[in-house]
């Protein structure tokens, strides 16, 4: 876990909290026009709400911490980051499901264009399925190879 620094005080001792927030919600206008073509709006429903927040706190001056500017992280959760990025770009880069299909359509457009539709597309729904069997076997290997057992 990372450690959070007061920008007041410099401590690192912070804790969980909550806070009410207000924002400020505007209604829907209700337009006027008067005999000499002059058009206003006025706005109708105007009002507060107000919502309950969790927040981190610094302990000694009791601010409420920003996770993006008092918040430093550790390099376990660097390294967690990195890795789930890497593990997604190996992903996205691989997936051969599309290469499949398309040749399943293949197969079974030229069956159908030759008249023979029952050999071609079961030739082509056999040969599909070996394909993403073989290629799905490829990858976990790959992915274990670089990335280990966790994944």
């Amino acid at each position: 876990m990372g450690t959070w620094t007061c920008p007041k005080c410099g401590s690192h001792d912070a804790y969980d909290g909550s806070t009410v927030v207000s924002e400020y919600r505007r209604g829907p206008s209700i337009g006027l026009e008067n005999e000499f073509g002059v058009s206003m709006s006025q706005p109708v429903n105007d009002g507060t709400e107000h919502k309950l927040m969790d927040v981190v706190r610094c302990r000694k001056c009791d601010i409420i911490l920003n996770p993006d500017k008092d918040y430093t992280k550790s390099s376990g959760e660097i390294n967690d980051e990195h890795r789930a990025a890497e593990i997604k770009e190996f992903e996205d880069k691989n997936g051969c499901v599309p290469v499949g299909l398309g040749f399943l359509i293949f197969c079974f457009g030229v069956g159908v264009v030759r008249g023979e539709d029952r050999m071609f597309s079961g030739i082509g729904l056999g040969v599909c399925i070996i394909f993403l069997i073989i290629n799905n076997m490829v990858e976990n290997y790959r992915f274990r190879k670089k990335f280990g057992d966790r994944g």
